[in-house]
């Protein structure tokens, strides 16, 4: 009997103590972070995944590339058709005065006019971007574009690489200017550092000026414009190649005369000796055909 009573107490103890350790396990630890009066040192460590940097630092970098600017060489070609001959010199007065006022820069300008085909021009400009637009509308409104394409050059990479050469220039420009000025040394030195400072500032001359040069191709837009007026029907007859090729038959006649009259000069060196061997040859063969009659 005694020994059931222990036996039943022991199942009592056992079973309490389980019950104990399930509700520590069950139970969730919640930590009050708002308690000031917790000192810093207690504070549970945070474990953060070894792969969670990496990802991290993944994610930082492609949105690194995503907010990079894009540098790019924009530039269109546009063929510009006017109705009349005379329009043609107007219609180029009137873009290039249309250029200068949106605060463009003009390349170049060309006009042709002569009495066998009707005259032509051509213009190339650089416009800001905001200004692209209503010049479009501005060109449009003195003809017809026939034809118009558009080509785009990332200039990107050699942006970067040139603003990288800048900056590198301009820290190590500043640190030999800091060194003449703080620490004079000996002659030679002082030499050497002159001339070493001489050619990095030449070097950072040429880097600007390689700098402005793109400047200018990506942040404005480049455009080649060709006036020419509507062809008359005359332009387009079929007899139009034999009026031209009488028109130039003299030219032709006496260029090929003229080619003959090179080589004809050009053979009298060679006449003398080609002269002196068949007179030879001819001789040569008179005698072997004479002893040949004879025997």
């Amino acid at each position: 009997m005694r020994a059931l009573w222990w036996s039943v107490i022991a199942t009592v103890v056992l079973a309490a103590c389980g019950r104990v350790d399930s509700e520590l396990v069950s139970k969730p630890v919640v930590l009050n972070m708002q308690q000031k009066e917790t000192p810093a040192a207690f504070m549970p460590p945070v474990e953060v995944p070894l792969h969670s940097a990496p990802m991290v630092e993944d994610v930082q970098a492609d949105r690194a590339d995503v907010n990079v600017r894009r540098y790019l060489a924009v530039s269109h070609s546009i063929e510009l058709e006017v109705k009349a001959a005379e329009q043609v010199e107007t219609t180029l007065s009137d873009l290039t005065k249309g250029v200068m006022q949106a605060n463009g820069e003009i390349l170049s300008s060309r006009f042709e006019r002569n009495d066998r085909v009707n005259p032509s021009a051509t213009l190339a400009f650089r416009l800001l971007p905001a200004t692209v637009e209503p010049f479009f509308a501005r060109i449009r409104g003195q003809g017809v574009i026939v034809s118009q394409g558009t080509e785009s050059e990332d200039k990107t990479a050699e942006v970067v690489d040139v603003d990288a050469k800048l900056k590198n220039l301009t820290e190590s420009r500043d640190r030999m200017r800091k060194l003449l000025a703080e620490k004079p040394g000996k002659l030679a030195d002082i030499v050497e550092l002159e001339k070493a400072l001489t050619e990095t500032q030449s070097e950072l001359d040429s880097i600007v000026g390689r700098r402005k040069v793109l400047a200018k191709q990506t942040d404005m837009v480049r455009m080649t414009l060709e006036i020419h007026a509507t062809r008359s029907i005359a332009e387009r007859s079929a007899w139009m190649p034999l009026k031209d090729a009488w028109e130039s038959s003299g030219f032709v006649f006496f260029s090929s005369l003229g080619h003959l009259l090179s080589a004809l000069i050009a053979l009298v060196p060679w006449a003398i000796p080609v002269g002196v061997l068949v007179w030879w040859a001819k001789r040569r063969w008179a005698k072997r055909k004479a002893r040949a009659a004879a025997q």
